[in-house]
């Protein structure tokens, strides 16, 4: 999942090994108690033998129940409350309104990180607009803002959008007081509108 910290990092390590210490002590226990005929254990390894149609109907029922688990922890995530999103590049930070939409579906596709869309005109703190930050002048973009482009689609247009990865984003909530930091990029928007997240980042 990319090193983002060394908290964030052990922490991923350890759920690794705990998920795998749990999966294997049922795998043993099932097979000492039951000795199944369909699986086999040797070498370190255990092997089962699932029919075709067995595959397809325990697949079919994890992505079920998966989808449903997703569906009720993003109904936690509240929409219609106002947001302020906090962006911090070195020493510059930029504190910008902000709303949860769920249309806001733009990932970036090397490092899978999602994009907060941003206005322009809230970034001058952290991005220097001294030049053309276009897709035909990549180059000097990514030189002096470490800004690349990717590509983006919406009802009826599609394009190049440039983002960058920002040292640090924090999500607000203005009613609740809630606070998280999330791990995404910023797009920069030259429209006039507020930033906008997709709420998946507060659940």
């Amino acid at each position: 999942f990319g090193i983002k910290d060394k908290r964030h990092t052990l922490k991923l390590v350890a759920y690794f090994y705990i998920v795998n210490f749990i999966f294997g002590g049922v795998i043993m226990l099932l097979y000492n108690i039951f000795e199944p005929k369909f699986m086999a254990m040797g070498n370190s390894y255990f092997y089962i033998d699932f029919s075709l149609l067995s595959l397809v109907v325990f697949t079919a029922a994890a992505y079920f129940a998966v989808t449903a688990l997703r569906f009720f922890m993003d109904k936690g995530c509240d929409m219609k409350h106002r947001y302020k999103v906090v962006i911090r590049k070195g020493d510059n930070v930029s504190l910008i309104d902000a709303i949860a939409d769920s249309g806001n579906s733009l990932v970036d596709s090397f490092s899978g990180k999602p994009v907060i869309i941003c206005r322009r005109s809230d970034l001058y703190k952290i991005i220097d607009f001294s030049y053309d930050i276009s897709f035909e002048n990549a180059k000097e973009a990514y030189e002096k803002n470490s800004v690349r482009f990717i590509p983006y689609s919406t009802i009826g247009n599609f394009g190049m959008i440039p983002v960058f990865t920002p040292d640090e984003i924090l999500i607000c909530d203005e009613e609740t007081g809630r606070k998280r930091s999330v791990d995404a990029m910023v797009g920069i928007n030259e429209k006039d509108v507020p930033a906008i997240f997709n709420p998946k980042l507060l659940c």
